[in-house]
C-alpha cells in the first residue's frame, strides 16, 4: 500500500497489551506462530505502519518483555492487579500510557493493537487511520460481518423462547434486518485525550473499518494458531 508522505500529519501512539497468563494456550502471546512468537506479528505490523509514531507494550511477564527486545518499543510493566484473568483491559492501557516515559502530548491518537490478531497487517492499520483522519469522527473500530445475524437469536423468558429483541426478527429474512458488525479485536483507534479522560474506546462518532474473516482471525485456541500459521506461510 502506497502512502503519501504527508498523509499522516497527526501522531499516533500504539499500545499492545500482552499479559503473561492465558487459559486456552499457555503463554499465548509468545507461542510459536509460523516460526515467530505470536506477538512479533503485531510488533512488525505496528513498526511498518506509517501512521504510528511510537509503540508501547504493556506486560507483566519478563519473557514477553524479552521477546520485545529486538524491536524499538517501550515496555511498561503492568501491575499484577491489572493482569488477572478477570482484569479489564482498558485500565491496563490507561496505566501503560500514564506510566510511559514517552511524552503523550506529542500524540493525538491512541491505537490499540491486540497481539492475538496476527493477520492484521500494517496496511490495515494505515487504511483505518486514513479513513478516520479524513472524516469528522473521533474513533474507529475494526469489524467483521457475522455469518449469522444476531437479531435471529432467541432467549428464554420464564422458561419459554422469545426473540432476543422482539418476536419477529428471528423469522425475518436477513435482508430485512439491519446490517450489523462484530468488533474483531484487531484495531481500535480513539483520540488519546478522550481515552485518558474517559477510559473508553467507543465515542458518539465512531467509524467502522470492515475487515474480511481471514484477516479478522483472533487467536483463542491452539487450532487458531495452526490456522493463522498456514495463512502466514502462504502469504510469504
Amino acid at each position: 500500500m502506497t502512502i503519501e508522505p504527508d498523509k499522516f500529519k497527526e501522531g499516533a501512539v500504539a499500545v499492545i497489551p500482552a499479559r503473561g497468563g492465558s487459559k486456552g494456550i499457555v503463554h499465548k502471546n509468545i507461542a510459536d506462530c509460523a516460526g515467530k512468537p505470536l506477538i512479533h506479528w503485531t510488533l512488525e505490523a505496528a513498526q511498518q505502519a506509517q501512521s504510528i509514531s511510537h509503540i508501547i507494550v504493556s506486560t507483566d511477564d519478563d519473557d514477553i518483555a524479552a521477546a520485545c527486545e529486538p524491536f524499538a518499543v517501550e515496555v511498561v510493566a503492568r501491575p499484577p492487579g491489572l493482569a488477572q484473568d478477570d482484569s479489564a483491559i482498558l485500565p491496563a492501557i490507561h496505566q501503560a500510557l500514564t506510566n510511559a516515559q514517552s511524552d503523550q502530548s506529542a500524540f493525538r491518537w491512541l491505537v490499540l493493537l491486540q497481539p492475538t490478531s496476527p493477520l492484521r497487517q500494517a496496511g490495515h492499520i494505515d487504511a483505518a487511520m486514513s479513513q478516520l483522519q479524513h472524516s469528522e469522527a473521533d474513533a474507529l473500530i475494526s469489524v467483521v460481518q457475522p455469518d449469522k445475524h444476531p437479531l435471529k437469536a432467541m432467549r428464554l423468558q420464564q422458561g419459554y423462547l422469545r426473540g432476543l429483541v422482539n418476536d419477529d426478527d428471528p423469522f425475518a429474512n436477513r435482508q430485512q434486518l439491519p446490517v450489523c458488525f462484530y468488533p474483531n479485536g484487531a484495531i481500535y483507534i480513539v483520540e488519546l485525550d478522550f481515552f485518558l479522560q474517559h477510559q473508553r474506546l467507543l465515542t458518539d462518532k465512531t467509524l467502522s473499518y470492515e475487515m474480511d474473516w481471514q484477516s479478522s482471525l483472533d487467536i483463542d485456541q491452539p487450532e487458531d494458531l495452526l490456522t493463522a500459521a498456514k495463512v502466514l506461510v502462504q502469504q510469504g
